[in-house]
């Protein structure tokens, strides 16, 4: 039993349905707002994934990219001619997908990862008004943590901007007036009239504001500088 928990969770697993296994799950823990979006941390009871936003640093991304490199090579030591077509179609699919993500290695710093089209600077606030659930009181607390976690997030967003500029890689004059636009929408109103306040407000369902076990209420969130720490999180004001 130990050396198949070995080989399936470390090196070339018995089955390649644990192989495909390993790669997805790796791969969605690692995105803790991927786990939501596919109902899978509310569904399964994942309440520390839930409540925690993705890791956008380029420290992350290196790491991850290297780690689907040597899960390619683990691929490749399979005989694929000996599987079923359905099961052949699927690590040749994985294959192509793999042999991507390692030819991006080299290109992990010349992408815009803030920009007008689909940014990373409003990807977490769409997230929380779109695709986080607000329908228990565990959803509700995973939201204000998620929230919490926005100064840590932009503060990896810019660090990543800074080390692409460090490198030349810079967008048009034109994505930062659009970016810059977008992120003055977010910014300007004040706490109480932020959208992510009002949509929290207007989301989270009667009973759970009045169930004795929610007992937290949205706290007043810095926005006006996205790339400082949250003063009243860091306070510990609205916990």
């Amino acid at each position: 039993l130990g050396l198949v928990v070995a080989k399936t969770l470390w090196l070339k697993p018995f089955s390649i349905d644990h192989f495909f296994a390993r790669v997805f799950w790796i791969q969605a823990i690692g995105r803790p707002q991927l786990l939501t979006e596919l109902g899978l941390a509310e569904r399964w009871g994942f309440p520390f994934y839930a409540g925690r936003l993705n890791d956008f640093s380029a420290g992350f991304a290196r790491r991850d990219a290297q780690r689907l490199a040597a899960e390619l090579r683990v691929l490749r030591r399979f005989d694929t001619s000996r599987l079923d077509p359905g099961r052949r179609l699927s690590a040749e699919v994985l294959t192509w997908y793999l042999e991507r993500e390692k030819e991006g290695i080299t290109w992990l710093l010349h992408d815009y990862p803030v920009n007008q089209m689909d940014g990373q600077q409003t990807a977490v606030p769409d997230f929380l008004m779109t695709l986080h659930p607000l329908r228990t009181p565990r959803d509700a607390r995973a939201w204000l943590s998620r929230l919490g976690q926005l100064s840590r997030a932009y503060d990896q967003i810019i660090a990543g901007v800074r080390l692409r500029a460090a490198r030349g890689v810079l967008p048009p004059r034109f994505v930062f007036l659009r970016v810059i636009a977008e992120l003055k929408s977010l910014t300007r109103p004040t706490p109480v009239d932020n959208t992510l306040t009002h949509h929290f407000a207007g989301e989270i369902p009667e009973p759970i504001v009045e169930c004795p076990a929610f007992d937290q209420k949205p706290s007043a969130v810095d926005f006006e500088k996205p790339g400082q720490r949250q003063r009243e999180h860091d306070r510990g004001e609205g916990q």
